[in-house]
């Protein structure tokens, strides 16, 4: 990964966008420790698509360890839980 100061981004504009359009990302250094990087839009989706397979993966682990431990619910008792909750009443489910 390429590292530059943000003025030299400024400056340079066009060619930190082009380089990082070709795959290689750019770190920008600024000041406080707020550092940034830059990528293009298509490995920012790809980043994308990765972490919400991850989150889909660890939903289904839970639902896994729900249904191991009996934590099952039927489908009214969910609607009746959705209509609570619309409705600011405390939860069924705790």
């Amino acid at each position: 990964m390429q590292t530059a100061r943000s003025i030299e981004v400024r400056d340079n504009f066009k060619q930190f966008c082009d380089t990082a359009h070709s795959g290689e990302p750019i770190r920008v250094v600024r000041k406080g420790n707020k550092d940034v990087v830059i990528i293009a839009v298509e490995m920012y989706e790809k980043f994308m698509e990765l972490q919400r397979a991850a989150e889909i993966e660890a939903a289904v682990k839970r639902a896994e360890e729900d249904i191991k431990a009996g934590r099952v619910y039927t489908s009214e008792q969910m609607r009746e839980q959705m209509r609570m909750r619309r409705n600011g009443q405390d939860h069924l489910f705790k």
